[in-house]
């Protein structure tokens, strides 16, 4: 999981779901998500809400991330990735401590 971290390395599906980042893989996305919120809707909304609470929960450290990030937005190093990125050469990061 670092190497995705640390690389930002773009995979293909079918390896998100060998790593267990994607949970399914379909040839008909559409008429899946439906008959999931199908299945999701029959449930109990009181479980529905308390799991997702949960979940939500579980997902705070979100905020540690956020907050990493915009530290990062604008500065040299994320503008020269953009820019070697649209001028299709690899870039030439300063090490910033």
């Amino acid at each position: 999981m670092q190497e995705l971290v640390f690389t930002g390395r773009v995979l293909p599906a079918s390896e998100g779901a060998a790593l267990g980042l994607v949970t399914k893989l379909s040839n008909t996305p559409v008429d899946d998500a439906m008959a999931m919120a199908r299945d999701i809707a029959g449930c109990s909304p009181d479980a529905v809400r308390g799991a997702k609470k949960l979940i939500n929960r579980l997902s705070r450290a979100g905020a540690a991330e956020r907050e990493v990030i915009f530290k990062l937005i604008g500065k040299a190093n994320h503008m020269e990735a953009k820019t070697a990125n649209f001028e299709n050469r690899a870039p030439k990061f300063r090490d910033n401590q």
